[in-house]
């Protein structure tokens, strides 16, 4: 294990803990292959925000009409976050069709992609909300808790091929190996708004 932290959980896990809790099935996958021993009690637990602050309250109404509004987000600026993807997003997506926003921490100076800087849990729930579709192109991320805000609001996403994105948004979305596949995804989206939105499917935070 490169990461000491890994090696004292490892052992914690093995000499002292009854069960273990994953954040995804993808996370439970890739401990177990680095050398977590399995337990006798498991789960899989996905994350779940604020339910009072991400939900489906007075969501919009998607205009097949209008420019269709993109938004990601991160907190962190860690280019392992997805600025490959936004750097190339902002250079190449058609911005006659399309808006989109990034509000968080960036790396970069984006020319065409609106930079909205980080912002507390009720102002991102309402800026979410203003938007169409949610990209995230974040790497080896278990369980993305941007993703599950954006998802638990109602916006279908579209997700790199990585970490539990996948399994997380099942059929409320599409997920990409290669970032020239979005502008595709996108158009498959807008085509079925209303039946990829319909299938978005997640467990509250009371749940």
């Amino acid at each position: 294990l490169k990461d000491r932290r890994d090696y004292v959980a490892y052992n914690l896990n093995y000499l002292i803990a009854d069960g273990t809790i994953f954040q995804s099935s993808w996370s439970k996958r890739k401990n177990l292959e680095m050398g977590l021993s399995s337990n006798s009690n498991e789960a899989t637990i996905y994350n779940a925000p604020n339910s009072l602050i991400f939900n489906t309250n007075s969501p919009r109404i998607f205009d097949h009409t209008a420019k269709t509004k993109i938004i990601a987000t991160s907190w962190s600026s860690n280019w392992k976050k997805g600025f490959e993807v936004y750097k190339w997003l902002d250079e190449n997506l058609d911005f006659n069709r399309y808006e989109m926003a990034f509000i968080g921490n960036s790396p970069i100076e984006f020319k065409n992609i609106v930079h909205k800087e980080p912002m507390n849990s009720e102002k991102l729930s309402f800026e979410l909300k203003r938007n169409d579709i949610f990209i995230t192109a974040s790497q080896s991320d278990p369980c993305s808790n941007s993703l599950i805000e954006a998802l638990h609001c109602g916006l279908p996403a579209i997700g790199l091929n990585d970490g539990g994105h996948t399994e997380i948004i099942a059929n409320g979305g599409e997920v990409f190996d290669n970032k020239k596949d979005i502008p595709r995804l996108l158009e498959k989206i807008i085509i079925d708004y209303q039946g990829y939105q319909k299938n978005i499917s997640l467990h509250s935070i009371e749940e």
